[in-house]
């Protein structure tokens, strides 16, 4: 993986139009994106928890169609105590929400979701592994995930990644020998 510090927000920009491609007529979505804090991950595994995150959206919202939501704030860790026992209460976070309008998930498969080759959909609709796949690269960069379901009301992925303060980006750059120029 190519990690890297970058801004969140620009890569749900840019996955914008492959989500759009993914989605029917009958899905509409729709963004909040309140955040423009640095995480470091790499742009191309995040692209991925997105699209993997939509389409299990788009699976639930079979077939009558509803809506995706995506949304990014910043918040502290005082405020996702509880979540993990590993949150660091005195950092901030980027919370990523993936929520849609679909069937749900029966409470008693939430705590096999992440699992490799878990599947609620017919095996010939999915290998199953989208989800475990979005574990771990949320977990690889010290972040957590959470899940809401009801169902018959849909579903909400929570995603929560350690923010970088843009003021250490920019310092970090300037204290690249590949920029002399740069005091």
């Amino acid at each position: 993986p190519d990690v890297g510090e970058v801004v969140l927000a620009d890569i749900i920009d840019d996955s914008l139009p492959m989500i759009r491609a993914i989605i029917p007529v009958k899905v509409s979505i729709d963004t909040d994106i309140r955040s423009r804090s640095f995480a470091r991950v790499d742009e191309t595994e995040m692209q991925q928890v997105l699209l993997n995150l939509a389409t299990n959206a788009v699976h639930a919202m079979q077939p009558d169609g509803g809506s995706l939501f995506i949304s990014l704030e910043e918040i502290s860790g005082f405020e996702i105590l509880g979540i993990d026992p590993k949150v660091q209460i005195e950092s901030p976070y980027l919370h990523l929400e993936v929520r849609d309008t679909g069937s749900g998930i029966a409470p008693e498969l939430i705590s096999r979701i992440f699992d490799p080759y878990f599947s609620t959909k017919a095996s010939s609709e999915g290998t199953g592994l989208g989800l475990s796949i979005v574990h771990g690269i949320v977990s690889g960069y010290r972040g957590f995930i959470n899940v809401h379901s009801i169902v018959g009301e849909g579903s909400s992925f929570h995603i929560y990644l350690p923010a970088i303060d843009a003021a250490k980006v920019k310092k970090k750059i300037r204290s690249t020998k590949d920029y002399p120029f740069i005091p």
